[in-house]
């Protein structure tokens, strides 16, 4: 495999980025900041989430998240884990509001 610009191998987009724009991107839609996603993503015992988990993942440097992450991020966003994993949304947010379009950066909260 070979990585290319935007976090993506041969072309595909890697799952932590993937997920990392679609949580900013559906986030910022809900109007939350990142300090109420991490407290309402709870795990079994009724623990929340850091802040810095969350801008960990949604700036991509949570490069292998687990699916019971995902699940709990999900939750404190109100969507499905499956929401937070499309490529094509995540694709369509890259040029949007949360890129300047000059070099594939995105502008994150």
């Amino acid at each position: 495999m070979r990585e290319t610009t935007m976090g993506q191998v041969d072309g595909a987009m890697k799952l932590g980025v993937v997920l990392g724009l679609n949580v900013g991107r559906i986030r910022r839609a809900a109007g939350l900041n990142q300090e109420d996603v991490a407290r309402r993503a709870l795990n079994a015992k009724g623990k929340g989430l850091t802040n810095q988990q969350i801008s960990d993942l949604e700036c991509g440097r949570c490069v292998n998240p687990t699916l019971a992450l995902v699940e709990r991020v999900a939750r404190g966003l109100g969507v499905g884990a499956d929401v937070l994993m499309d490529r094509a949304a995540a694709g369509a947010g890259v040029g949007s509001d949360e890129s300047d379009g000059s070099d594939g950066s995105t502008n994150r909260e």
